[in-house]
Protein backbone atom coordinates (compact mmCIF):
# COMPACT_ATOMS: atom_id res chain seq x y z
CA UNK A 1 0.00 0.00 0.00
CA UNK A 2 1.82 3.18 -1.28
CA UNK A 3 1.90 6.60 1.67
CA UNK A 4 -0.34 9.20 0.96
CA UNK A 5 1.62 12.05 -0.32
CA UNK A 6 0.28 15.86 0.55
CA UNK A 7 1.27 18.59 -1.67
CA UNK A 8 0.36 21.74 0.03
CA UNK A 9 2.06 25.11 -1.11
CA UNK A 10 3.97 27.75 1.25
CA UNK A 11 0.42 29.68 0.44
CA UNK A 12 -2.30 27.28 1.20
CA UNK A 13 0.23 26.48 4.88
CA UNK A 14 0.13 30.24 5.81
CA UNK A 15 -3.16 30.56 4.82
CA UNK A 16 -4.14 27.74 7.33
CA UNK A 17 -1.97 28.99 10.39
CA UNK A 18 -3.99 32.37 10.08
CA UNK A 19 -6.83 30.59 10.08
CA UNK A 20 -5.95 28.72 13.28
CA UNK A 21 -3.52 30.95 15.09
CA UNK A 22 -3.80 34.93 15.90
CA UNK A 23 -0.53 35.92 15.53
CA UNK A 24 0.14 34.76 11.80
CA UNK A 25 -3.35 36.41 10.90
CA UNK A 26 -2.60 39.95 12.54
CA UNK A 27 0.89 39.49 10.83
CA UNK A 28 -0.96 39.09 7.58
CA UNK A 29 -3.47 41.55 8.12
CA UNK A 30 -1.14 44.46 9.01
CA UNK A 31 -0.95 45.32 5.78
CA UNK A 32 -4.51 46.11 4.96
CA UNK A 33 -5.12 47.58 8.35
CA UNK A 34 -2.18 50.36 8.15
CA UNK A 35 -2.39 51.63 4.88
CA UNK A 36 0.85 53.27 4.12
CA UNK A 37 1.76 53.27 7.63
CA UNK A 38 5.03 50.85 8.75
CA UNK A 39 5.08 48.47 11.28
CA UNK A 40 7.69 47.06 13.30
CA UNK A 41 7.11 43.49 15.01
CA UNK A 42 7.95 43.40 19.10
CA UNK A 43 8.22 40.79 21.14
CA UNK A 44 4.81 42.57 23.19
CA UNK A 45 2.83 42.27 20.23
CA UNK A 46 3.47 38.35 20.41
CA UNK A 47 2.46 38.16 24.00
CA UNK A 48 -1.14 40.04 23.28
CA UNK A 49 -1.56 37.29 20.64
CA UNK A 50 -0.69 34.39 23.10
CA UNK A 51 -3.27 35.79 25.17
CA UNK A 52 -6.21 36.50 23.23
CA UNK A 53 -5.81 32.88 21.82
CA UNK A 54 -6.00 32.11 25.41
CA UNK A 55 -9.56 34.24 25.22
CA UNK A 56 -10.24 32.61 21.88
CA UNK A 57 -9.90 28.85 23.41
CA UNK A 58 -12.33 29.40 26.21
CA UNK A 59 -8.69 28.64 28.65
CA UNK A 60 -9.20 32.14 30.41
CA UNK A 61 -12.41 34.41 30.44
CA UNK A 62 -11.08 37.82 31.60
CA UNK A 63 -8.04 39.59 30.48
CA UNK A 64 -6.34 42.94 31.27
CA UNK A 65 -3.65 44.30 29.05
CA UNK A 66 -2.30 47.29 31.01
CA UNK A 67 -0.10 49.09 28.19
CA UNK A 68 1.04 52.60 27.23
CA UNK A 69 -0.68 54.79 24.36
CA UNK A 70 0.45 53.89 20.37
CA UNK A 71 1.67 50.24 21.28
CA UNK A 72 -0.63 48.65 18.89
CA UNK A 73 -3.31 47.68 21.53
CA UNK A 74 -6.65 48.99 19.48
CA UNK A 75 -5.41 47.72 16.10
CA UNK A 76 -4.53 44.77 17.51
CA UNK A 77 -7.47 44.04 19.96
CA UNK A 78 -10.75 46.11 19.26
CA UNK A 79 -9.67 45.76 15.12
CA UNK A 80 -7.69 42.34 13.87
CA UNK A 81 -9.10 39.93 17.37
CA UNK A 82 -12.78 40.99 16.14
CA UNK A 83 -12.52 40.35 12.76
CA UNK A 84 -10.31 37.04 13.32
CA UNK A 85 -13.12 36.01 16.08
CA UNK A 86 -16.17 36.73 13.72
CA UNK A 87 -13.72 34.68 10.88
CA UNK A 88 -13.53 31.69 13.02
CA UNK A 89 -16.84 31.75 14.24
CA UNK A 90 -19.37 34.12 12.20
CA UNK A 91 -22.19 33.62 14.83
CA UNK A 92 -20.35 35.17 17.29
CA UNK A 93 -21.66 38.57 18.78
CA UNK A 94 -19.04 40.58 19.95
CA UNK A 95 -19.45 44.45 21.78
CA UNK A 96 -16.35 46.53 21.58
CA UNK A 97 -17.05 50.14 24.04
CA UNK A 98 -14.96 52.62 23.61
CA UNK A 99 -15.01 56.56 25.30
CA UNK A 100 -16.26 58.54 21.94
CA UNK A 101 -18.22 57.79 19.23
CA UNK A 102 -15.85 58.76 17.22
CA UNK A 103 -13.51 56.51 17.87
CA UNK A 104 -15.76 53.33 18.11
CA UNK A 105 -16.73 54.44 14.62
CA UNK A 106 -13.40 54.44 13.12
CA UNK A 107 -12.70 50.63 15.00
CA UNK A 108 -16.10 49.96 13.36
CA UNK A 109 -14.68 51.58 9.81
CA UNK A 110 -10.74 49.79 10.12
CA UNK A 111 -12.83 46.10 11.06
CA UNK A 112 -14.91 46.88 8.05
CA UNK A 113 -12.29 47.28 5.67
CA UNK A 114 -10.21 44.30 6.75
CA UNK A 115 -13.16 42.06 6.65
CA UNK A 116 -13.84 43.44 3.17
CA UNK A 117 -10.53 42.99 1.77
CA UNK A 118 -9.60 40.50 -0.81
CA UNK A 119 -7.02 38.69 2.07
CA UNK A 120 -9.92 37.96 4.04
CA UNK A 121 -12.46 36.65 2.24
CA UNK A 122 -9.56 34.45 1.12
CA UNK A 123 -9.23 33.22 4.74
CA UNK A 124 -12.51 33.41 5.84
CA UNK A 125 -14.91 32.26 2.64
CA UNK A 126 -18.02 31.45 5.15
CA UNK A 127 -18.41 34.85 7.10
CA UNK A 128 -19.92 37.23 4.87
CA UNK A 129 -20.95 40.50 5.77
CA UNK A 130 -25.10 40.78 5.79
CA UNK A 131 -25.70 44.53 6.97
CA UNK A 132 -22.93 47.24 7.72
CA UNK A 133 -23.31 50.26 9.31
CA UNK A 134 -21.31 53.18 11.25
CA UNK A 135 -21.37 50.74 13.98
CA UNK A 136 -22.90 47.68 13.57
CA UNK A 137 -21.16 44.88 11.25
CA UNK A 138 -23.87 41.49 10.74
CA UNK A 139 -22.56 38.66 9.25
CA UNK A 140 -25.45 35.99 7.26
CA UNK A 141 -24.75 33.39 10.14
CA UNK A 142 -25.89 35.71 13.07
CA UNK A 143 -22.85 36.99 14.56
CA UNK A 144 -22.36 40.93 14.79
CA UNK A 145 -19.66 43.44 16.07
CA UNK A 146 -21.19 46.40 17.60
CA UNK A 147 -19.22 49.05 18.34
CA UNK A 148 -20.63 51.21 21.58
CA UNK A 149 -19.16 55.17 23.07
CA UNK A 150 -19.68 55.51 27.11
CA UNK A 151 -23.22 56.47 27.91
CA UNK A 152 -24.74 54.57 24.74
CA UNK A 153 -26.86 51.84 25.12
CA UNK A 154 -27.52 48.08 24.38
CA UNK A 155 -30.59 47.20 25.40
CA UNK A 156 -31.65 44.00 23.46
CA UNK A 157 -28.21 43.16 22.90
CA UNK A 158 -26.19 39.72 23.99
CA UNK A 159 -22.85 38.97 23.98
CA UNK A 160 -19.98 36.05 23.64
CA UNK A 161 -17.13 38.81 23.91
CA UNK A 162 -17.23 42.05 25.02
CA UNK A 163 -13.70 44.34 24.47
CA UNK A 164 -13.55 47.53 26.76
CA UNK A 165 -10.84 50.23 24.73
CA UNK A 166 -10.02 52.91 27.00
CA UNK A 167 -12.70 53.70 27.72
CA UNK A 168 -11.58 57.35 29.66
CA UNK A 169 -9.72 60.07 28.54
CA UNK A 170 -6.24 60.96 29.92
CA UNK A 171 -7.93 64.47 30.87
CA UNK A 172 -10.17 62.92 32.55
CA UNK A 173 -8.18 60.99 35.13
CA UNK A 174 -8.51 63.43 37.87
CA UNK A 175 -12.49 63.67 38.09
CA UNK A 176 -13.74 61.27 40.64
CA UNK A 177 -17.28 61.76 38.80
CA UNK A 178 -15.90 60.29 35.10
CA UNK A 179 -13.94 57.38 37.40
CA UNK A 180 -17.16 56.93 38.83
CA UNK A 181 -19.20 57.14 35.66
CA UNK A 182 -16.60 54.75 33.42
CA UNK A 183 -17.23 52.19 36.59
CA UNK A 184 -20.69 52.25 36.38
CA UNK A 185 -20.89 51.85 32.97
CA UNK A 186 -18.76 48.61 32.95
CA UNK A 187 -20.94 47.04 35.76
CA UNK A 188 -24.70 48.06 35.05
CA UNK A 189 -24.28 48.12 31.35
CA UNK A 190 -21.57 46.18 30.04
CA UNK A 191 -21.34 43.07 32.10
CA UNK A 192 -24.83 42.88 32.15
CA UNK A 193 -24.74 42.12 28.14
CA UNK A 194 -23.03 38.77 28.35
CA UNK A 195 -25.18 35.81 26.62
CA UNK A 196 -23.44 33.30 29.24
CA UNK A 197 -21.62 34.86 32.46
CA UNK A 198 -19.94 31.72 33.27
CA UNK A 199 -18.32 31.66 29.66
CA UNK A 200 -18.45 35.26 28.51
CA UNK A 201 -14.97 36.60 27.45
CA UNK A 202 -14.03 40.20 28.35
CA UNK A 203 -11.23 41.84 27.25
CA UNK A 204 -9.73 45.35 29.04
CA UNK A 205 -7.45 47.25 27.25
CA UNK A 206 -6.46 50.55 28.37
CA UNK A 207 -3.15 52.99 29.20
CA UNK A 208 -3.50 53.41 33.88
CA UNK A 209 -4.50 56.94 34.61
CA UNK A 210 -5.61 56.82 38.37
CA UNK A 211 -5.50 54.50 41.07
CA UNK A 212 -9.34 54.20 41.06
CA UNK A 213 -9.91 53.80 37.27
CA UNK A 214 -10.97 50.87 35.41
CA UNK A 215 -8.43 48.23 35.88
CA UNK A 216 -7.57 49.54 39.37
CA UNK A 217 -11.39 48.48 39.93
CA UNK A 218 -10.92 45.17 38.30
CA UNK A 219 -7.66 44.38 39.49
CA UNK A 220 -9.37 44.47 43.12
CA UNK A 221 -12.12 41.77 42.16
CA UNK A 222 -9.19 39.11 41.38
CA UNK A 223 -10.92 37.49 38.65
CA UNK A 224 -8.61 38.65 35.85
CA UNK A 225 -5.31 37.45 34.02
CA UNK A 226 -3.26 41.01 33.78
CA UNK A 227 -0.69 41.40 31.31
CA UNK A 228 1.01 44.81 32.07
CA UNK A 229 3.45 46.28 29.75
CA UNK A 230 5.67 49.34 31.76
CA UNK A 231 7.86 51.12 29.16
CA UNK A 232 10.30 50.23 31.53
CA UNK A 233 10.52 47.26 33.03
CA UNK A 234 9.95 47.59 37.28
CA UNK A 235 10.77 43.55 37.83
CA UNK A 236 12.05 40.56 36.03
CA UNK A 237 9.57 39.07 34.22
CA UNK A 238 9.30 35.74 32.05
CA UNK A 239 6.37 36.22 29.51
CA UNK A 240 4.38 33.94 27.50
CA UNK A 241 4.58 34.25 23.88
CA UNK A 242 2.80 32.32 21.28
CA UNK A 243 4.54 28.50 20.38
CA UNK A 244 5.06 28.31 23.71
CA UNK A 245 8.08 30.29 23.38
CA UNK A 246 9.06 32.65 26.19
CA UNK A 247 10.52 36.69 26.01
CA UNK A 248 12.80 37.15 29.43
CA UNK A 249 12.47 40.73 30.63
CA UNK A 250 14.71 41.97 33.02
CA UNK A 251 14.34 45.02 35.23
CA UNK A 252 15.18 48.19 33.42
CA UNK A 253 14.19 46.80 29.75
CA UNK A 254 12.57 48.96 27.54
CA UNK A 255 9.15 47.72 25.92
CA UNK A 256 10.09 48.55 22.61
CA UNK A 257 13.82 49.56 22.15
CA UNK A 258 13.48 50.17 18.45
CA UNK A 259 11.04 52.97 19.00
CA UNK A 260 11.98 55.00 22.23
CA UNK A 261 15.34 55.31 23.85
CA UNK A 262 15.93 55.76 27.91
CA UNK A 263 16.53 59.67 26.23
CA UNK A 264 12.92 59.48 24.43
CA UNK A 265 11.33 58.25 28.11
CA UNK A 266 13.09 60.76 30.28
CA UNK A 267 12.22 63.92 27.78
CA UNK A 268 9.11 62.21 27.85
CA UNK A 269 8.82 62.28 31.36
CA UNK A 270 9.91 65.76 31.87
CA UNK A 271 7.13 66.86 29.60
CA UNK A 272 3.88 65.18 30.74
CA UNK A 273 5.28 65.30 34.50
CA UNK A 274 6.17 62.44 36.98
CA UNK A 275 2.68 61.25 37.94
CA UNK A 276 1.44 61.07 34.71
CA UNK A 277 4.10 59.54 33.21
CA UNK A 278 3.96 56.72 35.90
CA UNK A 279 0.44 55.70 35.57
CA UNK A 280 0.10 55.99 31.38
CA UNK A 281 3.78 54.58 30.73
CA UNK A 282 4.88 52.55 33.56
CA UNK A 283 1.45 51.49 34.38
CA UNK A 284 1.84 52.22 37.81
CA UNK A 285 -0.84 55.38 38.30
CA UNK A 286 0.77 56.51 41.96
CA UNK A 287 -1.96 59.45 43.74
CA UNK A 288 -0.05 62.89 44.76
CA UNK A 289 1.56 62.30 47.96
CA UNK A 290 1.92 58.57 48.20
CA UNK A 291 4.76 56.22 47.52
CA UNK A 292 6.78 56.69 50.53
CA UNK A 293 8.44 53.41 49.95
CA UNK A 294 9.99 52.51 46.84
CA UNK A 295 9.74 49.05 45.39
CA UNK A 296 13.38 49.16 43.86
CA UNK A 297 14.36 48.76 47.43
CA UNK A 298 13.06 45.54 48.08
CA UNK A 299 15.59 42.16 47.15
CA UNK A 300 13.68 39.19 45.58
CA UNK A 301 14.34 35.55 45.70
CA UNK A 302 12.63 32.41 43.19
CA UNK A 303 11.89 29.63 44.96
CA UNK A 304 9.46 28.00 46.54
CA UNK A 305 9.28 28.65 50.46
CA UNK A 306 8.61 26.09 52.88
CA UNK A 307 8.57 26.25 56.41
CA UNK A 308 12.12 23.97 56.83
CA UNK A 309 13.75 26.55 55.00
CA UNK A 310 13.43 29.28 57.39
CA UNK A 311 15.31 30.02 60.96
CA UNK A 312 12.62 31.69 62.27
CA UNK A 313 9.02 32.76 60.90
CA UNK A 314 6.89 35.59 62.26
CA UNK A 315 3.08 36.23 61.18
CA UNK A 316 1.60 39.94 61.57
CA UNK A 317 -2.08 40.20 61.76
CA UNK A 318 -4.07 43.59 60.97
CA UNK A 319 -7.71 42.57 61.11
CA UNK A 320 -11.01 44.45 59.99
CA UNK A 321 -14.07 44.32 61.67
CA UNK A 322 -16.02 42.33 59.63
CA UNK A 323 -17.10 40.38 56.24
CA UNK A 324 -18.93 43.44 54.41
CA UNK A 325 -17.85 45.04 50.94
CA UNK A 326 -17.19 47.87 52.95
CA UNK A 327 -15.32 46.76 55.65
CA UNK A 328 -11.56 46.76 55.78
CA UNK A 329 -9.90 44.29 54.86
CA UNK A 330 -8.20 41.50 57.29
CA UNK A 331 -4.23 40.89 57.03
CA UNK A 332 -1.75 38.09 57.60
CA UNK A 333 1.70 38.51 56.49
CA UNK A 334 3.77 35.54 57.20
CA UNK A 335 7.81 36.52 56.63
CA UNK A 336 10.74 34.32 56.80
CA UNK A 337 14.32 34.60 58.13
CA UNK A 338 16.92 33.01 56.05
CA UNK A 339 20.72 33.93 56.11
CA UNK A 340 20.15 37.40 57.55
CA UNK A 341 17.41 38.41 55.63
CA UNK A 342 13.74 38.69 56.05
CA UNK A 343 11.53 37.08 52.80
CA UNK A 344 7.38 37.64 52.64
CA UNK A 345 6.53 34.20 52.26
CA UNK A 346 2.78 34.58 52.12
CA UNK A 347 0.05 37.49 52.46
CA UNK A 348 -3.81 36.86 53.24
CA UNK A 349 -5.90 39.42 52.74
CA UNK A 350 -9.67 39.07 53.04
CA UNK A 351 -12.85 40.36 54.49
CA UNK A 352 -13.97 38.11 57.34
CA UNK A 353 -16.18 37.45 59.91
CA UNK A 354 -14.63 37.03 63.25
CA UNK A 355 -15.21 32.80 63.13
CA UNK A 356 -13.62 33.31 59.69
CA UNK A 357 -10.91 35.03 60.70
CA UNK A 358 -10.15 33.13 64.20
CA UNK A 359 -9.95 29.72 61.51
CA UNK A 360 -7.71 31.73 59.22
CA UNK A 361 -5.72 32.58 61.69
CA UNK A 362 -5.61 28.81 63.42
CA UNK A 363 -4.79 27.40 59.56
CA UNK A 364 -2.04 29.75 58.76
CA UNK A 365 -0.64 29.18 62.22
CA UNK A 366 -1.06 25.57 61.15
CA UNK A 367 0.62 25.85 57.93
CA UNK A 368 3.99 27.89 58.99
CA UNK A 369 3.80 27.39 62.73
CA UNK A 370 5.35 30.95 62.91
CA UNK A 371 7.50 31.46 66.23
CA UNK A 372 5.69 34.54 67.22
CA UNK A 373 2.31 36.10 65.92
CA UNK A 374 1.57 39.74 66.06
CA UNK A 375 -1.77 41.00 66.80
CA UNK A 376 -2.75 44.47 66.64
CA UNK A 377 -5.19 45.46 68.96
CA UNK A 378 -7.84 47.50 67.20
CA UNK A 379 -11.32 46.06 65.61
CA UNK A 380 -11.26 42.00 65.62
CA UNK A 381 -7.92 41.99 66.51
CA UNK A 382 -8.87 41.62 70.18
CA UNK A 383 -11.38 38.81 70.28
CA UNK A 384 -8.06 37.12 67.86
CA UNK A 385 -5.69 37.19 70.32
CA UNK A 386 -8.08 36.63 73.57
CA UNK A 387 -8.92 33.21 71.40
CA UNK A 388 -6.12 32.05 70.74
CA UNK A 389 -4.50 33.13 74.02
CA UNK A 390 -6.82 30.62 75.24
CA UNK A 391 -4.72 27.61 73.59
CA UNK A 392 -1.72 26.88 75.37
CA UNK A 393 0.56 25.62 72.71
CA UNK A 394 0.10 29.65 71.39
CA UNK A 395 -0.01 31.63 74.52
CA UNK A 396 4.37 32.20 74.44
CA UNK A 397 3.64 33.02 70.61
CA UNK A 398 1.58 35.60 70.85
CA UNK A 399 2.34 39.04 71.09
CA UNK A 400 -0.22 42.61 71.11
CA UNK A 401 0.43 45.16 69.05
CA UNK A 402 -1.18 48.94 70.60
CA UNK A 403 0.51 51.26 67.99
CA UNK A 404 1.48 54.94 69.68
CA UNK A 405 2.07 56.93 66.51
CA UNK A 406 -0.21 57.71 63.23
CA UNK A 407 -0.21 54.97 59.95
CA UNK A 408 2.00 57.53 58.41
CA UNK A 409 4.36 57.81 61.05
CA UNK A 410 5.00 54.38 61.51
CA UNK A 411 5.93 53.59 58.19
CA UNK A 412 8.17 56.28 57.95
CA UNK A 413 9.88 55.21 61.14
CA UNK A 414 10.76 52.02 58.88
CA UNK A 415 11.86 53.15 55.55
CA UNK A 416 15.30 53.11 56.22
CA UNK A 417 15.31 49.59 57.43
CA UNK A 418 13.38 49.00 54.33
CA UNK A 419 16.39 50.87 52.30
CA UNK A 420 18.85 49.12 53.72
CA UNK A 421 17.65 45.77 51.27
CA UNK A 422 16.74 43.57 54.51
CA UNK A 423 13.89 42.39 53.21
CA UNK A 424 12.99 40.19 50.35
CA UNK A 425 9.77 39.61 48.47
CA UNK A 426 9.05 36.70 45.25
CA UNK A 427 9.39 36.82 41.80
CA UNK A 428 6.09 36.33 41.40
CA UNK A 429 2.98 35.50 43.28
CA UNK A 430 -0.80 36.03 43.54
CA UNK A 431 -0.93 38.32 46.13
CA UNK A 432 2.40 40.13 45.26
CA UNK A 433 0.78 42.96 42.81
CA UNK A 434 -2.12 43.95 45.10
CA UNK A 435 0.56 44.42 47.97
CA UNK A 436 2.65 46.94 45.61
CA UNK A 437 -0.85 48.37 44.66
CA UNK A 438 -1.41 49.67 47.92
CA UNK A 439 2.74 50.43 49.24
CA UNK A 440 2.85 52.45 46.08
CA UNK A 441 -0.41 54.36 47.06
CA UNK A 442 0.16 54.71 50.88
CA UNK A 443 -1.10 57.36 52.59
CA UNK A 444 -3.49 58.34 50.08
CA UNK A 445 -4.53 55.00 48.26
CA UNK A 446 -7.99 53.40 49.18
CA UNK A 447 -6.57 51.02 51.55
CA UNK A 448 -3.99 50.68 54.10
CA UNK A 449 -4.60 47.13 55.66
CA UNK A 450 -0.98 45.70 54.61
CA UNK A 451 0.76 48.26 55.12
CA UNK A 452 -0.28 48.33 58.54
CA UNK A 453 0.83 44.89 58.78
CA UNK A 454 4.13 45.46 57.38
CA UNK A 455 5.14 48.75 59.35
CA UNK A 456 4.05 46.65 62.45
CA UNK A 457 6.16 43.49 61.36
CA UNK A 458 9.19 45.85 60.59
CA UNK A 459 8.82 48.13 63.86
CA UNK A 460 8.71 44.84 65.78
CA UNK A 461 12.13 43.19 64.20
CA UNK A 462 13.85 46.08 65.23
CA UNK A 463 13.65 46.23 68.45
CA UNK A 464 11.81 42.48 69.68
CA UNK A 465 13.15 42.70 73.29
CA UNK A 466 10.58 45.79 73.76
CA UNK A 467 7.79 43.32 73.30
CA UNK A 468 8.53 40.31 75.34
CA UNK A 469 6.68 40.94 78.43
CA UNK A 470 4.02 37.82 78.36
CA UNK A 471 2.85 38.28 75.22
CA UNK A 472 1.84 42.12 75.78
CA UNK A 473 3.06 45.22 74.58
CA UNK A 474 3.04 47.99 77.19
CA UNK A 475 5.36 49.61 78.91
CA UNK A 476 8.67 48.35 76.57
CA UNK A 477 10.77 45.79 78.66
CA UNK A 478 14.09 46.64 78.16
CA UNK A 479 16.55 43.36 77.55
CA UNK A 480 18.19 41.19 75.70
CA UNK A 481 17.35 40.90 71.98
CA UNK A 482 16.15 37.81 71.60
CA UNK A 483 18.29 35.06 69.48
CA UNK A 484 16.95 33.59 66.17
CA UNK A 485 17.18 29.86 66.68
CA UNK A 486 17.91 27.38 64.05
CA UNK A 487 15.68 24.37 63.26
Amino acid sequence: MSEATFDFSEDELLDEACREFFLPFLMISVEVMMDEKEFQMNWHIDAMCHQLGRIESGDITRLIFEMPPRHFKSLGTSVAFTAWMLGRNPATEILVASYSLDLAEKHARDTRTLMNSTLYKRLFPNTKIKTDTKLEITTTSGGIRKAVSIGGSVTGFGADLIIVDDLMKAGEANSEAELKRVRDFYDEVLVSRLNNTAEGKIVVIQQRLAESDLVGYLREKNTFNVSSFPVIAQIDEIIPLSRGDTHVRRKGDLLFAARQSHDDLEALRREIGETAFSAQFLQNPTAPGGNRVRWSWFGQYDFEPSREMFEFVVQTWDCGFTEQPTSDFSVCMTWGFREGKWLLIDIIRRRLAFYELLAAALAANQRWKPDKILIERAANGYALFSNMFQKPELRRRLIEISPKNTKEERLEASTSEIEAGKFLLPVAALWLPIFEHELSRFPVGKYDDQVDAFSQFVEWQRYPARYENGGRQGRPKIGKRPSIRRR
